[in-house]
Formats: structure tokens, C-alpha cells, sequence
């Protein structure tokens, strides 16, 4: 059956389209820019994320270059005669494969410097491989939509082509399908991965399994309480069950001065931000917590997580006299949370600061507890909106401890550019230190000249922390925390490259919390004790016992992540 003409059209555009040849601007600069993306950054990948890096930053070359030739070709500039172009296309693929080819040897080697810094062993020799196949798998299935796409711009162009001049009627089209892929992307696709993944982190937050440690340590119910084990959520529940444990800080400690309080109000409980505030508030005033040396709230991450050793640290220090409040905000991952629902975590995090201080600053001063706020990630971002400092200035709480600050922190990015001249992004000073200090893992937080005020806030920070260091603007300029001299953590062999070093660094922001504690976005145990010791002034406690206390957290229950 002879088909119909304009069925054969379609398809005569649809093959001509999708299987021609690619363009040789575009195929040069595409490998320029997949060769640079293997380079070192801040943190070691794994092949699988190396290769979608790699195929992400081939499909962004690929498209720069078609771009320009667009554009060259738009303006009517001159193009070489038919013999010297293909010389020029020749060589010019030529050598943008070879430096592709180079950059896949070496890629191991690079990735291998950033691991040895990191304590990691080296890769295996089937690396570069694996790397290549995922990038060519998926640089493949970018370009195949990308020239279906230009079917249905061609396809919606054509009713004006004989209306209009050419170039308008293609950006008519171009304009239409556009407005086509992105009501299907916007509204069918990414609402449904929204959905899928809120309705899959919802059911992982409420999952349980008999067998887990967790379970082991289930503290009692209590008769009448609204929140119960399974309402806790999955985090919740580690972070309940991984208590201290008092006579584990009566060896550690010498003493044991009160069994620790924690409160968790897990985002099952209710869909209301009011109500899970004022459950975990009458959590609070149940189990006595503002009759404790040291309050502590705390913010959790966008997947509810509170890091264990944050918390362990303060309750050894202060051997078991601390009471510590986190309500849940959101199941999704602190990534997804931060793009999807950010203002939802900053609302719950102010409510329960104020309720909670509202209480606190009603009570004798002689004779409540020190209040301290605390986050880590998305919880310390969330949890710096919630503190109003001009609110505070009357009767302030007595400090603040936010961990790897995540580079839409407004307060933290404003006192990092107005930092001390002369001291680096990733370790700046502020006003030589009076009120706010910066520590990572070779400083102590309490070494400057400047005496450290009553009200205290510390942010601890890692230069390989791509959460806190991460930013748009690293696709055409050069990050200062590049500049020398740079973190210790940080290769001296990293190196910024246009557009290339924005993507890099979006993939470690994704993957940052797989680095090996001590780096990238995973604090260690040891820097969590001496931030709380220099920001509380701990009592009885010299460098040595910190030490101690340290090594001993390294391995104790409370620290591990059940």
C-alpha cells in the first residue's frame, strides 16, 4: 500500500533529521568540554557519576558550539571554502579526540589524587571505560530528543512558511514546540516525579524494620503521648533510639549529671506546622527539658536526619544535662527539599524557635538552661532564617553552631563577603571574631585575638564542602575560594573552567554526603566536639579528655547513623 504523502513526509524529516551527521563545531567543542570535566574537583566520583558528568558537559559543549555556528552563520560572516573546511574539520576533531581520549586515561589518575586526600583507595583500571560508556549512552539520548524536538519545531513552523519570511516562521515554531515540551515537562512529567518521589520517601520514612539496631534500643511508650514509636519516622527513630547512654558517658566523663532528653516530632503526626510545634513543646515541658543545664534545638535535614555525633558531642560534654527538640519538616532528600518546598522548612524552624524562646525567656535567668540553636546542611540554613537577630537583642539565646551552610544561607554568603581583608573565603574572619567564627578541621574555633562575647555563633565548614561553595556564577567567573591559598582538603590540581566547573560541582552538591567524614559535606566526630567545647566553654574538659572523648565517640552507638 502506497503511503500518503504527508505520512511520508514526516518520516522523510524525522530519518533526515535524527540521522545526520553531527556537526563538527558542535562534536569539537562537546569533547573539549567532556576532556575538561574529568579534571579533579572538589570531591572524588564515582564512574557512574562521572560519566553522567561527562555526558552532561559533552551535551553542553555540543550545543555552545552549534550555537556559535548558528549565530557565525546568522550574521553572514564568512565561511572557508569547501577544500580548507574539511582540513579544518579534520584536524579539529582530530584533536578534540585526542584530548577527550587523554582526559579518559587520565581521569583515574586525577580521581585518585582527591582520594588519596580523602583517605580512599585508588580506582581500578576498568574506570576510564565505564566513564566513556555512560556518557556516550547518554550524550545519545540527550541528542535524540534534542533533534526530535527540531521535528516538532519544523512541524509547527511549516503551516506559516508560506505566510512569513523563513526565519520567522522558524522562530514561530521554535517558540510553539517550546511552549509544548514545557507544559508536558512542567506539568505532566516533573509534577509526576515530584508526586513519585514525595509518595517513596513518605513510605521509606515510615517503613520499619523489626531487625534494625533501632528497634533494639525503643525507648518505652508513653500512655496518652501523641508521639509514638512509628510516628517518629525512619530518622526520627535512629535519632531516639541512638540516646546516650549514661554510663558510657560516666567512663568517658567521670560523671553522669542527668539521663539526656531528646524530643522528636516526626511530620506524620500532623500536617500542621502549629500543631507539631505544639506537640513537641508539650513534649518538652513533660520531660522537664527547660530544667536542664543546656537546651538545644535543633534543625533537622530535608529528609528529617539529625547527625548523630552534632547531638552525642553536646551530651557528653555536659555529662547527660542536655535536652534536645527537632521537628520534621519534609521527607525529601536536602537537594530536592531545597528546590522544591524551601520555604516550608524555614517556617517550621521559626516556629518552634520562637515558641520554644518565648518559654525560656519568661523563666528566672539564674536559673534556665543555656539556649543553642543548631542545624546542619538545609537544618542550618532553615534554622539561621528562624533566629532573628534584631529580635534577640534584649535577651539573646547564648549561641548558634551551624554545620556546612548551604550556599543559599543569606546571612552566612553576607558575612563571608564582608569578611576581615586578607582571610579566605573558606575560612574567613569577621570582624576579628567578637561574635561570629569560622573553624574547619585544622583550626579551633576559640584561637583569635578578639575576645569571643557572651551570644556566640560558629559556623563549621569544610573548603571541599561543594553544599556551602557551590554557585551559579562559577560558570563564567572563577570562585574566590579558588584563589590561593586554598583548604587543605582541596587538590591543588583543580582547575575552573568555563561552564565546566559549575557542572562539577552540581554533581559533587548531589553526592556530597558520600564523602568520607572529616570531608566534603560529612563533618567528623572530632570537629563537632571541639566546636561545641569553644562555643560553650565547657567546664573540666582539657585538650586531652577532648581527644579521648573523640576516639571514643569514633566508635559509640549514639554516633552511628542506625
Amino acid at each position: 500500500m502506497t503511503q500518503a504523502p504527508g505520512i511520508w513526509r514526516v518520516r522523510h524529516v524525522m530519518q533526515r533529521t535524527l540521522l545526520a551527521p553531527l556537526p563538527a563545531e558542535g562534536a569539537a567543542t562537546g569533547m573539549v568540554l567532556a576532556a575538561l570535566s574529568l579534571t579533579p574537583s572538589l570531591l572524588p566520583r564515582a564512574w557512574a557519576l562521572e560519566g553522567v558528568l561527562c555526558g552532561l558537559a559533552m551535551c553542553v559543549g555540543y550545543a555552545v558550539g552549534l550555537i556559535v555556528r548558528a549565530v557565525w552563520r546568522y550574521l553572514e560572516f564568512a565561511v572557508p571554502a569547501p577544500r580548507m573546511r574539511r582540513g579544518w574539520v579534520i584536524g579539529t576533531l582530530s584533536l578534540s579526540g585526542l584530548g577527550l581520549l587523554v582526559g579518559l586515561v587520565r581521569s583515574s589518575a586525577w580521581q585518585n589524587d582527591v582520594r588519596a586526600i580523602m583517605g580512599l583507595p585508588p580506582l581500578d583500571e576498568w574506570y576510564p571505560w565505564r566513564v566513556a560508556a555512560i556518557a556516550i549512552v547518554l550524550f545519545v539520548c540527550v541528542l535524540t530528543m534534542a533533534r526530535l524536538f527540531m521535528v516538532l519545531q519544523r512541524a509547527m513552523a511549516r503551516p506559516a512558511n508560506r505566510l512569513m519570511p523563513r526565519r520567522v516562521s522558524a522562530a514561530l515554531g521554535f517558540v510553539a514546540a517550546s511552549v509544548v515540551v514545557w507544559t508536558l515537562a512542567s506539568g505532566v512529567l516533573l509534577d509526576s516525579a515530584l508526586r513519585t518521589m514525595d509518595r517513596t520517601s513518605r513510605e521509606l520514612d515510615q517503613w520499619m524494620d523489626d531487625s534494625d539496631a533501632a528497634q533494639a534500643r525503643r525507648p518505652e511508650s508513653v500512655p496518652l503521648s501523641p508521639v509514638t514509636w512509628e510516628s517518629l519516622g525512619r530518622h526520627g527513630r535512629r535519632f531516639i533510639a541512638a540516646r546516650s547512654d549514661t554510663a558510657a558517658i560516666r567512663t568517658v566523663a567521670g560523671t553522669v549529671e542527668a539521663q539526656p532528653v531528646r524530643v522528636y516530632v516526626g511530620l506524620s503526626v500532623s500536617d500542621s506546622i502549629a500543631t507539631r510545634v505544639d506537640i513537641a513543646f508539650a513534649e518538652m515541658l513533660r520531660r522537664g527539658a527547660f530544667e536542664r543545664r543546656v537546651l538545644l534545638i535543633t534543625t533537622p535535614t530535608g529528609s528529617g536526619w539529625v547527625d548523630p555525633p552534632a547531638v552525642a558531642a553536646l551530651e557528653y560534654l555536659y555529662r547527660g544535662d542536655v535536652a534536645t527538640v527537632a521537628v520534621q519538616y519534609s521527607y525529601l532528600p536536602s537537594w530536592l527539599s531545597l528546590l522544591a518546598e524551601s520555604a516550608y522548612g524555614s517556617e517550621t524552624a521559626s516556629a518552634l524557635f520562637h515558641r520554644v524562646y518565648s518559654h525560656w525567656r519568661s523563666l528566672p535567668r539564674e536559673s534556665r538552661p543555656r539556649l543553642y540553636v543548631h542545624g546542619v546542611s538545609l537544618g542550618a540554613l532553615n534554622s539561621g532564617e528562624a533566629v532573628n537577630l534584631y529580635d534577640l537583642v534584649d535577651d539573646p539565646i547564648d549561641g548558634a553552631l551551624w554545620v556546612g551552610p548551604p550556599f543559599r544561607s543569606t546571612t552566612w554568603r553576607a558575612l563571608v563577603d564582608n569578611r576581615d581583608a586578607g582571610t579566605p573565603m573558606w575560612l574567613p574572619v569577621y570582624r576579628g571574631g567578637s561574635t561570629v567564627r569560622f573553624a574547619n578541621q585544622m583550626t579551633t574555633p576559640a584561637t583569635l585575638d578578639a575576645p569571643w562575647g557572651r551570644f556566640r555563633i560558629l559556623y563549621l565548614q569544610y573548603a571541599s564542602d561543594p553544599v556551602s561553595f557551590f554557585d551559579a556564577s562559577i560558570a563564567w567567573q572563577q570562585p574566590e575560594w579558588l584563589h590561593e591559598p586554598r583548604g587543605h582538603d582541596v587538590t591543588p590540581r583543580l582547575r575552573w573552567y568555563p561552564l565546566v566547573t559549575m557542572l562539577q560541582l552540581a554533581i559533587d552538591f548531589m553526592s556530597a554526603d558520600k564523602s568520607p567524614r572529616g570531608f566534603g559535606h560529612m563533618y567528623s566526630i572530632r570537629d563537632y566536639v571541639k566546636a561545641w567545647a569553644a562555643l560553650t566553654d565547657v567546664p573540666g574538659w582539657t585538650p586531652a579528655s577532648l581527644d579521648a572523648l573523640a576516639e571514643h565517640l569514633a566508635t559509640a552507638p549514639c554516633c552511628r547513623d542506625l
